[in-house]
């Protein structure tokens, strides 16, 4: 049933058991980074719960179906958007046996969004199964956690994650995709966002060096003025790059690495940088990103895990 989704082998046995035995719940709730597969595991669960034409659910357009993210030009999931959903979750389904209420990022809504939300968790129509998607566990209120079944979403091993791109990227190598998947930790839209991209790998290098040079100025002015989705992306990438400049320090093995031109030619001035900095580092970026998710100023969030970089003071 689960076929598209890779890895999660004991979260697809439950959810196939559950809709084979009819004991499904009224409320999912599956975590893990942009990425990770849980948009894909929420659809692949709405196409088996709605019913009639599930097919339709995989494609987005079954009636039964409704998708709950931000309005346009707004960062928060608000509390009139889960009322409206409210009063529809009452209204029976018109095409499928039940109505599937997908809502993409629960991180973006505050207590008071998350508190009303509950009102229907607590008491929901029989008709109706709510998947509720957030980056983090720690986004979502605990009395939203007790309303649901909580699903993390797995690291997916490199191999099956270089399968599933070599569709998407066919003139890469093996070793390419497997490298990507290992820079990505298992992440396979992170993965397909860096092999695309190039992981912001310039950036990456010029922070990189000006860290290692003692210039802070240059390293802080490299990210500054960052709008929020491209200061997740490029605290995304820094902190792989920073991973392969780790791994060649202790392996001097290239094919251990992603951006391996760029490792192996600034591979001395890199050795500049302490151990213990590189790991803090790598942490201030992963830290950064999630904080500017959550709608934490970029800046302040890109400057503080650069200013670890260059040598372990934070910005205030």
């Amino acid at each position: 049933m689960f076929e598209k989704l890779l890895s999660n082998s004991a979260m697809k046995a439950q959810l196939i058991s559950q809709i084979k035995t009819g004991r499904v719940g009224g409320a999912y709730l599956f975590c893990g980074a942009e990425g990770s597969g849980k948009k894909t595991a929420a659809v692949l669960l709405a196409s088996y719960l709605v019913g009639k034409n599930g097919d339709k659910a995989e494609r987005g357009v079954h009636p039964d179906v409704i998708t709950l993210s931000p309005a346009d030009g707004k960062k928060l999931i608000t509390v009139a958007q889960i009322r409206s959903m409210r009063a529809d979750a009452f209204i029976n389904p018109s095409e499928g046996t039940r109505k599937i209420y997908i809502i993409d990022g629960v991180q973006l809504m505050n207590e008071a969004g998350q508190n009303a939300l509950l009102t229907i968790l607590e008491q929901p129509p029989s008709h109706a199964v709510f998947i509720l998607l957030s980056e983090s566990r720690g986004c979502v209120l605990p009395t939203v956690i007790s309303r649901c079944a909580v699903y993390d979403m797995e690291y997916v091993p490199p191999k099956d994650g270089a399968a599933l791109l070599k569709k998407r990227l066919p003139q890469l190598s093996e070793k390419e995709l497997e490298d990507a998947m290992l820079a990505a930790q298992g992440n396979v839209g992170e993965a397909l966002r860096l092999l695309q991209t190039g992981g912001d790998m310039a950036l990456c290098e010029k922070i990189a060096l000006a860290a290692a040079n003692g210039d802070e100025y240059a390293a802080l002015a490299a990210v500054s003025g960052l709008p929020r989705g491209r200061a997740a992306e490029v605290m995304s990438s820094l902190a792989a790059y920073l991973r392969d400049i780790l791994a060649y320090r202790g392996t001097k093995d290239a094919n251990m690495t992603v951006f391996t031109d760029s490792i192996l030619k600034n591979s001395k001035q890199f050795d500049k940088i302490n151990l213990n900095t590189l790991y803090d580092s790598i942490c201030a970026c992963e830290q950064a990103e999630a904080l500017i998710n959550a709608f934490v100023s970029p800046a302040l969030a890109a400057e503080n895990a650069v200013a670890c970089l260059c040598g372990g003071k934070k910005l205030d």
